[in-house]
């Protein structure tokens, strides 16, 4: 399955390997990726394919190059971003895949078919559903929380 990420780039989900769930991101220069986050039970593995990615585990940032890869271990925050003028392609491995098979594809088909006011109180539902799988910090766990409110009226 091929998707648009909703932010200029697209999102290839490959074939489990072992259990572990698999997609190959390509991440448009410049483009919104998502606010620092964390998964409690899951480990989320980068494998630069083409282009540099800036990815953040804990508090400190680390530019990866196609060939490098890095590991951010249950419980880290982490985020990352592409502050190159070129598209880079990733790819992402969630292990225990379990958890991130049901979350990403929801998470892609409210970006597809929701927009506005309507996304982001979708969206908010989506995450407060799945905290076993992600959390988010300060500011954005706060407006998750009004938004998941406004998804009950």
């Amino acid at each position: 399955m091929v998707v648009d990420d909703g932010a200029g780039g697209r999102i290839e989900v490959r074939p489990p390997v072992g259990g572990d769930y698999l997609f190959d991101w390509t991440v448009a220069p410049g483009a919104p990726t998502g606010p620092a986050h964390r998964h409690p039970a899951h480990e989320e593995r980068f494998e630069m394919l083409e282009g540099r990615l800036a990815i953040r585990a804990g508090r400190r940032w680390r530019e990866l190059a196609a060939g490098e890869s890095m590991a951010v271990p249950p419980g880290t925050a982490h985020a990352l971003a592409n502050r190159s003028g070129r598209p880079a392609r990733v790819r992402v491995t969630v292990s225990p895949g379990a958890g991130a098979a049901e979350f990403f594809p929801r998470m892609l088909e409210l970006y597809r078919t929701r927009h506005g006011i309507g996304r982001l109180v979708a969206l908010a539902g989506h995450f407060h559903d799945r905290r076993d799988f992600v959390r988010f910090g300060f500011p954005y766990a706060a407006g998750v929380a009004v938004l998941r409110r406004l998804r009950r009226r």
